[in-house]
């Protein structure tokens, strides 16, 4: 059973769904180029 909501609501429910993938993708790459940092200050 599905409850009838507001458009603005299922929009703005798609768009936090956008955030939270955003942020898991951003906290991925700033994990990869910090171990890249830490490869790099190691060689040196």
């Amino acid at each position: 059973m599905r409850v009838n909501t507001s458009p603005l609501f299922e929009i703005a429910c798609v768009l936090v769904r956008l955030d939270h993938a955003a942020r898991r993708i951003l906290n991925a790459n700033q994990g990869i180029i910090a171990l890249e940092i830490d490869q790099r200050n190691i060689e040196q």
